[in-house]
């Protein structure tokens, strides 16, 4: 239910890829400490997160021009 409410105010693109972008500085901070291989695996999860917010960018982009056309068409202008 939380999450349904969070994608439709169009909040969750920009939580994935925060989330992402935290998950980057931490496989960093990882990578700088000595432990390549935690640090592969947080990218691996990172790089997910990026993709998981680019979908729902392009969902939401697809959305609101099918709702934009929507609008237009009830206005009587095409």
């Amino acid at each position: 239910m939380f999450v349904a409410m969070l994608a439709l105010s169009g909040k969750l693109p920009a939580i994935a890829v925060g989330l992402a972008l935290l998950l980057v500085s931490a496989a960093a901070i990882t990578l700088a400490a000595g432990n390549s291989d935690l640090a592969n695996l947080i990218v691996t999860y990172a790089f997910g997160f990026f993709a998981a917010g680019a979908v729902l960018c392009f969902i939401r982009y697809i959305m609101e021009l099918r709702a934009g056309s929507e609008k237009i068409e009830k206005n009587g202008k095409v």
